[in-house]
């Protein structure tokens, strides 16, 4: 049986995008990254910030804003980055040169999505 060459690309490009999205979802912050863009919100009361990473001397080396409602699941997939970048770091000849410490700068709710900033009691 011959198959049109259509149908073959078409069959390689869904293949091509199987592999890209289960490459993604093996990856713990690119999931937590869809996670907090995806994160909707009323007032900043909806939101929190998880923090994500770990610098060479401790803490986290950023924060990423996430729906109050969706913060068990990015906490969990935080703490699987974490460990990676653990490993990382053990593997790794010499630690990365800065560090300062990384504050957490609060969530606050800005035209219906989470983002990290210093919370307005106005809001």
């Amino acid at each position: 049986m011959r198959v049109p060459p259509i149908l073959k690309y078409s069959l390689l490009g869904s293949l091509l995008m199987v592999a890209i999205q289960a490459s993604a979802a093996a990856d713990p912050l690119a999931r937590l990254r869809a996670l907090g863009a995806a994160s909707q919100c009323r007032q900043a009361s909806d939101c929190a910030t998880v923090p994500v990473g770990l610098r060479a001397c401790g803490g986290p080396a950023a924060y990423i804003a996430v729906g109050t409602a969706d913060e068990p699941a990015a906490q969990a997939l935080a703490q699987r980055h974490l460990a990676q970048r653990r490993a990382e770091l053990a593997r790794s000849p010499a630690p990365p040169a800065t560090c300062e410490a990384i504050l957490d700068p609060g969530a606050r709710c800005v035209d219906g999505r989470c983002v990290t900033g210093k919370s307005v009691s106005a809001e």
